[in-house]
């Protein structure tokens, strides 16, 4: 599976508001946090980068997007 730039994006930091407060605990680099798209589709986004006041950077490919690995036989 290859890794899709697109899938890394800037999320809005109000998104990440639970009664109107911001969980900064919850948007620590390296959380996973499930989410949904607009259409409703589940998500599960990866906190890459939270350096703004405003958005947060997630990465919405799959864990082993990009990973080169290889099978041996015995």
């Amino acid at each position: 599976m290859e890794f899709d730039e697109n899938s890394v994006i800037k999320v809005p930091l109000q998104a990440f508001q639970i009664d109107g407060k911001v969980d900064y605990d919850l948007v620590k680099i390296g959380n996973k946090i499930p989410m949904q798209d607009s259409e409703g589709h589940r998500l599960t986004g990866l906190v890459k980068k939270y350096r703004t006041i405003d958005s947060v950077t997630m990465d919405f490919n799959h864990p082993l997007a990009g990973v080169i690995y290889s099978f041996q036989a015995k």
